[in-house]
């Protein structure tokens, strides 16, 4: 599976490659690719629409991910 990120701060968008969702996985990739600082961050995923939101610790969205199968 593919999974699309978007950081909307920085307008950042990129893709990686997953052979499993979770969120040791996400956040290494928002860490490395989205140039966010904040360790302290949140994913919620809905399995129906396969997209993402990332939150911070203010619960302010701060990004978006969407997977592709």
């Amino acid at each position: 599976m593919n999974i699309d990120f978007t950081i909307f701060k920085s307008n950042t968008q990129w893709s990686a490659r997953a052979h499993q969702l979770n969120s040791d996985f996400l956040l290494r990739n928002v860490l490395t690719h989205g140039h966010v600082a904040d360790l302290n961050l949140q994913f919620a995923y809905d399995e129906s629409t396969h997209t993402g939101l990332i939150t911070n610790l203010d619960n302010q969205v701060i990004g978006d991910f969407t997977v592709r199968f």
